[in-house]
């Protein structure tokens, strides 16, 4: 997951010219927050509702 993720994390930003990427992430959902922060992705807010 982490490499498939790390390659559309280059092709965004150099193919795209994206200049930021947003990923919502439940907090509960801890693998996804790690992995996030291993893509070195920094937390920036959290939500205080949800639609879940």
């Amino acid at each position: 997951m982490k490499e498939a993720l790390q390659e559309i994390i280059h092709f965004a930003f150099q193919q795209l010219d994206y200049h930021r990427l947003e990923a919502d992430i439940v907090t509960l959902n801890t693998d996804s927050m790690q992995l996030a922060k291993s893509l070195q992705m920094k937390e920036e807010g959290i939500k205080e509702e949800s639609y879940l």
